[in-house]
């Protein structure tokens, strides 16, 4: 006895205001669904259901016959989207001509929500991502651990254990949510240590341990700018993504962990929930943690704090993190030397399927734990660059008082430099 029946669904994925990530699953695993498959001739992606090009939709391309003029069709919907691309609020106009009208699978599941970050940018990343198995191929799950033996990784080991089960999905429906360290990368040394301040953590810790929360902690290791030349920058090395059996701690130890392993990385966190900063003043390792940032929100988006609060950020309204997004979304879009953007380095997929579906609403544990890095990132440079700053102006302060006040011949009645001075009790000429 076989199955038999038809399945309809028509609109389009902007018609779904959460997202269309299980609708997005049902398209692409149709045997998981019972659903006819078929080849994916458009971007390579194996099985699919069936789908039908907006092109073949232009009844002003067909020919008497019903025919479509491909080439004709295909051109025209380019034009449009050009323009759309040229248009104020170019990245929102454009998303949405895809998800209405779209060229290719991935473009029917874009969020019409979700227009905080460049979702067709993300959406093309995700499939390069998913079609090239990129994840897969880059992540070793490791179980880290503490080993005072171990001088080059800072007392922390680690050991590959292809038995752990990293959380690789956006949402995740498992059962299994204690999550994994993955790295995608080793620390890079530089003269056989690993250089300070090359890499900075973010992390998105979970307020309390009761079992039935649904947020999960969220942690990324990134290269900094610091030493470009010789290890790369703006790239994701390591995650963790979960809600462990013994709660924050657990977190905590992996954060500390990480931090060490990283060369001591700095960690910047929300600070409003949780017990990051109680678990490492007990454990007397407060250096790792980043202070209070000083440069990154204005007075507008600036937070209610106490001089108690140094460690750590608050994300305690919408105007900050409305700020910090805008970070977040500069970063994605900031390009690299190599013709690429920093989105273009990402590998999480379950990364890059959270930012897609973002709106202020969803609990993006990951995308906040990201912003942590960009912070960081945004704090650093900022502060760096005020270093610069003020090193060029005491040294052209000096210069004004070496040509003002030194070389200043009217000032001495022996027309000595003032540089060039003799001491009466030693009786010595001293530079």
């Amino acid at each position: 006895m076989e199955k038999t029946g038809i399945l309809m669904m028509l609109g389009t994925g902007g018609d779904m205001e959460k997202g269309t990530i299980p609708a997005s699953e049902m398209f692409y695993e149709p045997d998981k669904y019972e659903i006819l498959a078929f080849e994916d001739t458009y971007e390579n992606r194996g099985k699919i259901g069936y789908f039908i090009p907006a092109f073949y939709a232009l009844n002003n391309f067909k020919n008497e016959d019903g025919y479509t003029d491909v080439a004709a069709s295909k051109k025209e919907l380019l034009k449009v989207r050009d323009k759309k691309r040229g248009d104020t609020g170019g990245s929102e106009a454009l998303n949405k001509e895809m998800q209405y009208r779209p060229m290719v699978p991935s473009e029917m599941f874009l969020s019409k929500t979700a227009n905080i970050f460049p979702t067709a940018e993300l959406r093309r990343r995700l499939s390069e991502v998913q079609v090239g198995n990129l994840y897969n191929l880059a992540e070793k799950k490791v179980d880290l651990y503490f080993d005072p033996e171990n001088k080059i990784y800072n007392g922390v080991n680690y050991a590959i254990n292809d038995k752990l089960v990293p959380i690789t999905r956006f949402p995740w429906d498992g059962d299994d949510r204690e999550g994994a360290v993955v790295i995608y990368e080793l620390p890079s040394f530089v003269n056989n240590t690993i250089p300070e301040g090359a890499y900075i953590i973010g992390c998105d810790p979970f307020k309390d341990d009761t079992s039935s929360g649904n947020s999960l902690a969220s942690v990324y290791v990134m290269k900094t700018s610091k030493h470009f030349a010789t290890i790369g920058h703006n790239e994701i090395v390591a995650s963790y993504v979960g809600r462990p059996y013994f709660g924050k701690n657990q977190v905590n130890e992996i954060l500390h962990k990480l931090s060490l392993f990283y060369g001591s990385a700095k960690i910047y966190f929300e600070n409003n929930v949780g017990n990051v900063k109680d678990y490492f003043e007990k454990v007397r390792e407060l250096r790792l943690l980043a202070r209070q940032p000083v440069t990154v929100f204005n007075k507008k988006a600036s937070y209610d704090t106490t001089a108690s609060v140094v460690y750590g950020y608050a994300m305690s309204n919408q105007k900050v993190k409305w700020e910090a997004l805008q970070y977040l979304r500069q970063w994605l879009l900031t390009e690299r030397e190599d013709g690429k953007r920093n989105l273009d380095m990402i590998l999480d997929e379950a990364l890059l399927q959270e930012l897609i579906s973002f709106t202020m609403e969803t609990n993006a544990d990951r995308v906040m734990s990201l912003v942590g890095c960009i912070i960081g990132l945004e704090e650093t440079h900022n502060i760096d660059t005020r270093r610069a700053q003020h090193a060029v102006e005491t040294s052209q302060l000096q210069k004004d008082f070496d040509r003002l006040i030194i070389n200043n011949k009217r000032l001495f009645s022996n027309n000595e430099k003032f540089s060039k001075t003799k001491n009466s009790l030693l009786g010595q000429s001293q530079e």
